[in-house]
This record gives structure tokens, C-alpha cells and sequence, in this order.
């Protein structure tokens, strides 16, 4: 049976490069100061090992939100309940990772209501 793979991450990418994690962090954030070798060692390391930033421990280590408004009508039909289904589950799987939804209904006009 195949081994799984391992997950590889900035600590594999400095190990590999032989740089600091910090300098690592520098690189893929284009923050701060690293020497054009260390970039250069850097980006090498994460090409060869196939790193790729797991961008949810991103936003929870940024405290960064993402709010998203939705706006619909306030109607019980089939394709708004499923919609609004949707869109708590997608609310409830990434609200940890700082996703916000506003929700705001309206009723539709009709002159014979």
C-alpha cells in the first residue's frame, strides 16, 4: 500500500533552503528584507518540495475577515430556501477562518397582495 505523503510546510521549505522560517515567511509574503540568494534558495526549496500556503492558516494568523452581503427576497419558494441552505453551510464551514455574512431580505412588490 502507497505511502500518504506528507503535507510539506514552511519548516520543511527553511529546512531544505537552509534559511530561517523567517526568511521563508519574508519571501512568500514579500515582507520585509531577504538577499536575492535567499530568495533565490527560497523559491528554489518550494518548487522542488511542491510547497503550497495553506491559506486558511493565512487568514486565522492575519485575524483577517472576509464579509460578504446577501440580499434576496423574503419568500418561502424552493430556490431561495435552497439557496439560504447554502449559504449557512458556507457560513458555518469558513466562519472560523473569518468569513461574515450579512443577510437582508426584501419582499417583493406585488399590487394584489
Amino acid at each position: 500500500m502507497p505511502r500518504k505523503s506528507k503535507k510539506v510546510t514552511m519548516k520543511d521549505v527553511a529546512r531544505f533552503a537552509n534559511v530561517a522560517i523567517g526568511t521563508v515567511d519574508r519571501v512568500l509574503n514579500n515582507t520585509g528584507y531577504a538577499s536575492p540568494e535567499k530568495v533565490l534558495a527560497v523559491n528554489r526549496a518550494v518548487a522542488e518540495l511542491g510547497y503550497v500556503p495553506n491559506r486558511a492558516a493565512s487568514a486565522l494568523s492575519r485575524h483577517r475577515t472576509v464579509n460578504i452581503g446577501v440580499v434576496y427576497p423574503n419568500k418561502e419558494v424552493y430556490f431561495w430556501a435552497k439557496l439560504n441552505r447554502g449559504i449557512q453551510s458556507a457560513e458555518k464551514q469558513f466562519g472560523p477562518y473569518g468569513l461574515t455574512v450579512v443577510r437582508d431580505y426584501f419582499t417583493t412588490y406585488n399590487p394584489e397582495e
